[in-house]
């Protein structure tokens, strides 16, 4: 005998796309109002607003002290670091200005006069070591207290979207005929040079290994690099240094692929006097590098 039709199932059934539409736009609503709630705090919010003009600095005045330069458009950061701050009443402005004059937009700055750092190992722990880079935020909120929750919200996100490639370690030019090539790279100028040009570059050895400067000039001019001048450095060095001599930073990098450092850092440290784009700095250890195996041969007697 066939059993009654269950009703009340069919009620809950006939129900079920009425409750379901009445979910959605429930869930639509919170939406709107999540989304309004952040067009608010992002309107009112300092760092969105800075991340609107070409670049956005954050002094840290330390030892040494550290100018940070982040372009958003191209998601680059410059590193400078500053040996020793100027005696004047304000010497973060005054820095701030003689590296980029009237495209400062300082966004704030971090006091840590009681703090030493490798340089070195601050620049590893901003490419590698996201967890340091959240305490240094921390303390910048800190130190400035109207920079709001959403603020540090925002500097965390560009944080993790930053490449280490694109992140630039540099020193403070010794005078102003050498700060105008760092100056315009800070502004987000277009380099000079064009594809056609050859990198001009230097090599010095520092290995203690002979003919090693000779073998390797030899290599690279068969890459198309100009290697103007090979000598020996003024002492042996434990680490080879790739040192960015103009400003051009992608004469530096193209010259870290052909010869496959890349665990060794690009450092700009300008020198015009030099006449040449790259120094090469032969360390010690430049013998566990895959090029050594390709010269090695050559440098037997």
């Amino acid at each position: 005998m066939a059993s009654p039709p269950d009703y009340f199932a069919m009620e809950s059934i006939q129900k079920s796309p009425l409750e379901f539409a009445r979910t959605e736009r429930k869930i639509v609503i919170v939406l709107l109002v999540l989304l309004g709630i952040i067009g608010l705090l992002h309107t009112r919010s300092r760092t969105a607003q800075h991340l609107s003009f070409p670049s956005l600095q954050i002094f840290i005045q330390a030892r040494p002290s550290l100018f940070l330069n982040y372009q958003s458009r191209s998601r680059t950061l410059d590193m400078v670091f500053i040996p020793k701050l100027p005696s004047t009443p304000d010497p973060v402005s005054m820095l701030t200005q003689k590296l980029l004059g009237d495209y400062a937009y300082l966004f704030c700055s971090m006091n840590l006069m009681g703090t030493s750092y490798s340089p070195d190992q601050i620049v590893r722990a901003i490419k590698h070591n996201p967890p340091r880079v959240g305490k240094i935020l921390l303390e910048l909120r800190r130190q400035n207290p109207a920079l709001s929750w959403y603020d540090l919200l925002l500097m965390i996100w560009e944080t993790l979207h930053l490449s280490p490639k694109n992140i630039r370690p540099a020193w403070f030019p010794e005078n102003a005929e050498q700060m105008l090539p760092l100056t315009q790279r800070l502004r987000g100028g277009v380099s000079s040079r064009t594809p056609s040009q050859p990198v001009t570059m230097e090599i010095l050895n520092g290995s203690g290994k002979t003919k090693l400067a000779q073998e390797l000039t030899r290599f690279l001019r068969n890459q198309g690099i100009d290697v103007v001048y090979t000598g020996n450095y003024k002492s042996l060095v434990p680490h080879t240094q790739l040192l960015d001599r103009s400003g051009n930073w992608e004469s530096a990098e193209s010259v870290k692929s052909l010869l496959n450092l890349q665990e060794i850092e690009i450092w700009t440290q300008i020198d015009l006097q030099r006449l040449v784009d790259v120094s090469l700095i032969l360390g010690t250890d430049f013998g566990t590098y895959p090029t050594y195996a390709k010269i090695e041969g050559d440098l037997k007697p």
